[in-house]
């Protein structure tokens, strides 16, 4: 039970759980998230959404724009290589949901999950 709970968050949570300024996410009525490890994930911080990533970066000039593009190239290329890019936009996000659905079923309404 415990391989199947790591993998699902490691293989699949990784590259897919939400960030705050996702369309698919609304954190304004929910007091303990805590968003600095939202915006960790990299589907949504370097593909997705990255111009509110690019308006976060501490650089200036050139490396605005140059870091996020390289980020995004390089993350894409290893969401194919993981097997979890050869998804569309929509897949994607299905995918993520079920996976939070079924974290969510197997914590219930315990404190932990194991």
């Amino acid at each position: 039970m415990s391989r199947a709970v790591v993998s699902l968050v490691e293989e699949s949570l990784y590259w897919l759980c939400p960030c705050p300024w996702s369309a698919h996410t609304d954190f304004a009525d929910v007091e303990h998230v805590s968003v600095p490890p939202f915006r960790t994930v990299a589907y949504c911080r370097w593909v997705d959404h990255v111009d509110q990533t690019r308006a976060e970066l501490p650089y200036d000039g050139l490396l605005k724009f140059v870091v996020p593009w390289m980020m995004a190239g390089i993350i894409l290329r290893e969401m194919y290589a993981h097997g979890i890019g050869k998804n569309s936009r929509e897949e994607l996000y299905r995918i993520m949901e079920e996976d939070l659905k079924a974290l969510s079923d197997l914590l219930g309404e315990q404190s932990f999950i194991l």
